[in-house]
């Protein structure tokens, strides 16, 4: 997920919801809007759920890499 490693891109996806509901989902489909929003709003969850768990540490041990 690209919010877990950019954690302004958050404010990306908030400040990208408020135009779309100041300017009628900006000519989209109402479905469309929907659909997007929707998809916003779980990167924006599943980023903050990402801040609350910490940071993502990856270690290099011989040739295996390990995510902690």
């Amino acid at each position: 997920m690209i919010s877990d490693y950019n954690p302004g891109f958050v404010d990306d996806l908030r400040f990208a919801i408020g135009v779309m509901d100041e300017y009628s989902h900006l000519g989209l489909d109402s479905e469309y809007a929907s659909k997007l929003r929707s998809l916003m709003l779980q990167q924006i969850a599943g980023a903050e759920e990402a801040q609350r768990r910490g940071p993502v540490v990856a270690i290099q041990h011989d040739e295996e890499t390990v995510t902690v």
